[in-house]
């Protein structure tokens, strides 16, 4: 019996995005095996963040899909607005960074 509010088909997106899910658990839990740091910081920065969070949708949508990045959301309406609340956001986040690290420091 079919659900009238999900509709789910298996496509290649989907396959896709499943294997890059996997890959990324796997990922993570390979970063409980290895205590050293900079091996996490590779496997956390390098291999999660830029090439499979980055690097590999981008090159899915523009080279495999031939789609432009406006898809994920790059384009130029509202820009100003965006560069606004994105600036204030990170001078916030800068801010919560600051005092925890400032609070660190009192504690030692």
């Amino acid at each position: 019996m079919k659900n009238k509010w999900l509709h789910f088909t298996v496509d290649k997106e989907n396959v896709f995005g499943l294997i890059c899910g996997l890959i990324m658990v796997l990922l993570s839990v390979a970063m409980t095996l290895f205590h050293n740091e900079i091996s996490n910081i590779i496997l956390r920065d390098v291999c999660m963040i830029l090439l499979l969070g980055f690097l590999l949708p981008i090159y899915y949508i523009l080279i495999v899909k031939r789609k432009s990045l406006s898809v994920l959301g790059f384009h130029k309406n509202k820009l100003i607005a965006s560069l606004v609340i994105n600036v204030v956001a990170g001078i916030s986040l800068l801010g919560m960074f600051i005092s925890k690290i400032q609070k660190l420091s009192s504690l030692t």
